[in-house]
């Protein structure tokens, strides 16, 4: 449930009405913000009051009964105020739907076949709440939208030609949630995206504007004219996130770089190729997310602060992909005024810049950077880092990477997960890798060959994922040195592993997860899979050569947790009391054998 929708203005309308009871309902323990949100905005029960309705109907009191309603049995279907058809692969709505005319919420989420709503929607007066996220096949809206003012959630709006379904459409809504506009090109007429009135929208707290123009080549005219576009559509101060994508101007509006839009949390700039230079947008205080993406012409993060010499001040993750001309995060003549940047930056994300070559000393608090071969040098300036992803690109030359590598490396002594995709012995040298005393997580992802000096030095390593490495087809034998720490190994999409590796036995006294993805080739569990006494979890899926469960695994006591899916054989050889593996499992307390059904 989505928190914080109350309106300044006085008049209490049904959703200020719910967020007052659920205050209430919050002070009275009833119910809770969930501690997984990390911006308090979902309430779930309270633990409190979920015990005591499990523990009521464990006991099963007489008397207690549940009912669910079943709207389909209704005689009446005026009387219907809510229609779920979520996930369904519906293209098309009836029109007898626009005679429930006291229908208040419409849930169509994830249809992603819909591709028309019904022509008199409009009818449907009383409605409050349409839900549209993840329609990607709707081409327009119905005509006069508009007219349907009791409207407070509209999650996608697609922008049409016509009289009816122009953007003007939105002036009357008084709209909250999130709202995402779609083929903002198709605006010709100015004064219909001031008409839009989103700078009145003062429920509104995540936009997302999307162009969608198959042109890439934009005269200056067409350029000017979404410039301008852009400019009319300013938001209400409340915004917290703002989404944009296939923006073809040059340049941003005024509005993005005024700090009046203070409540900004979250920014995504997407293929907005021709933009010249970011907003500054380094003023606003609680900005906590910028996503940049395919741009072309940009050379800085931060050119010319306005005001403040702390820019980004509340910045935690920064994600940089396809900036070929990005020199560096603050310009020369900026870093001449001892400007404090990123100063709580944890996580940085730098992929396809090949311009960037030094990142500020000032990220002291930077835990996570994933990064390409030709961004390692970045490492020389970090030193706290607990996680790092290390794509090497094809075309870095085996000398670089050494060189690179055993320099960059030597300083991460708080590395704890890396992450590594086309490498191989030369990528990762011995040199760097004794530094890395702290490793707990490996992933190995699309290497011809796993260098036996990777599992020498990393002697606190837990976890190992090995992913896409077409000639893998063993564990090296100095996997023994983990014996002691290393709890989970998962191997996946292996297209040349025949056997379940036997240097596994070496760490029989640790290992408690093994997961089997994707091994086409394998042919069978081996008989010493129960000498792996602490195993607690096996999970083996499409592994299609596989024909029975070992007798084995009969002995293993510890065995809590199997997952069989995705081939049908054993599948039915697993089946509960029939199948004729079933007397090998069934000591086994929770089993999964089939279709994943969560």
């Amino acid at each position: 449930m989505a928190h914080g929708y109350i309106s300044p203005k006085g008049a209490l309308e049904m959703e200020d009405v719910g967020n007052n009871i659920c205050d209430e309902l919050v002070l009275r323990s009833l119910l809770q913000y969930d501690s997984r949100d990390a911006d308090e905005k979902t309430l779930i029960m309270h633990d409190l009051v979920r015990d005591l309705a499990q523990s009521i109907m464990e006991n099963k009191i007489p008397g207690v009964q549940v009912q669910r309603a079943n709207v389909s049995s209704a005689s009446d279907h005026s009387k219907i105020r809510e229609l779920n058809l979520s996930g369904t692969q519906i293209r098309t709505l009836p029109d007898s739907l626009c005679r429930l005319w006291n229908l208040q919420v419409l849930n169509l989420d994830d249809c992603e076949k819909l591709e028309a709503l019904p022509k008199k929607t409009r009818d449907l007066i009383n409605l409050r709440h349409l839900f549209l996220e993840d329609c990607e096949s709707l081409t327009e809206m119905p005509s006069k939208i508009g007219e349907l003012t009791s409207l407070r959630t509209l999650s996608q709006f697609i922008v049409g030609r016509n009289r009816g379904n122009r953007l003007e459409e939105l002036q009357c809504l008084k709209l909250g949630g999130k709202l995402t506009i779609r083929h903002l090109e198709r605006v010709e007429n100015l004064m219909d995206a001031k008409k839009a009135n989103l700078a009145e929208k003062e429920n509104l707290l995540h936009l997302n504007l999307q162009w969608e123009s198959d042109n890439d080549a934009p005269t200056l005219e067409e350029k000017e004219s979404e410039e301008k576009v852009f400019e009319a559509l300013e938001p209400h101060p409340n915004l917290e996130i703002l989404w944009v994508w296939g923006f073809n101007g040059r340049h941003f509006p005024d509005w993005m770089s005024n700090s009046t839009l203070e409540k900004l949390v979250d920014v995504h700039i997407s293929s907005c190729k021709n933009f010249l230079h970011l907003p500054q947008l380094g003023e606003l205080p609680h900005l906590k997310y910028l996503w940049v993406t395919t741009a072309e012409e940009v050379e800085y993060i931060i050119e010319d602060p306005l005001i403040s010499v702390r820019q980004f001040p509340s910045l935690k993750t920064l994600y940089l992909w396809s900036l070929p001309n990005l020199k560096g995060f603050l310009k020369e003549q900026v870093t001449n005024k001892s400007v404090e940047a990123f100063s709580n930056l944890e996580e940085l994300r730098i992929e396809d810049c090949s311009s960037l070559k030094v990142v500020p000393s000032s990220l002291k608090k930077l835990k996570k950077l994933k990064c390409t071969s030709s961004n390692l040098a970045l490492l020389s300036n970090l030193e706290n880092l607990t996680k790092l992803d290390m794509y090497f690109e094809e075309s870095t030359s085996v000398e670089t990477k050494y060189a690179v590598t055993t320099e960059t490396l030597r300083s991460q002594t708080n590395l704890k997960i890396l992450n590594i995709s086309n490498a191989d012995e030369l990528s990762l040298p011995e040199q760097g890798l004794r530094a890395l005393k702290s490793l707990t997580n490996l992933y190995i992802v699309n290497c011809n060959s796993l260098p036996r000096v990777w599992f020498v030095h990393f002697t606190a390593l837990e976890e190992l994922g090995i992913y896409g490495c077409p000639e893998v087809v063993e564990l090296p034998q100095e996997i023994k040195n983990l014996n002691n720490c290393l709890k989970t190994v998962i191997l996946s999409d292996l297209p040349h592993m025949v056997c379940v590796p036997k240097a596994l036995q070496h760490v029989s006294d640790s290992l408690q997860y093994l997961y089997l993805f994707g091994l086409p080739q394998l042919r069978s569990l081996p008989g010493w899979l129960g000498d792996l006494r602490c195993l607690e979890d096996l999970s083996i899926h499409d592994c299609l050569k596989i024909a029975s469960i070992p007798d084995s695994i009969r002995g293993m006591t510890k065995l809590r947790y199997l997952s069989v899916q995705e081939f049908p054989e054993l599948e039915r050889r697993c089946e509960r009391e029939k199948g004729e593996d079933w007397h090998k499992i069934a000591h086994i307390a929770h089993l999964q054998i089939g279709e994943w059904i969560p």
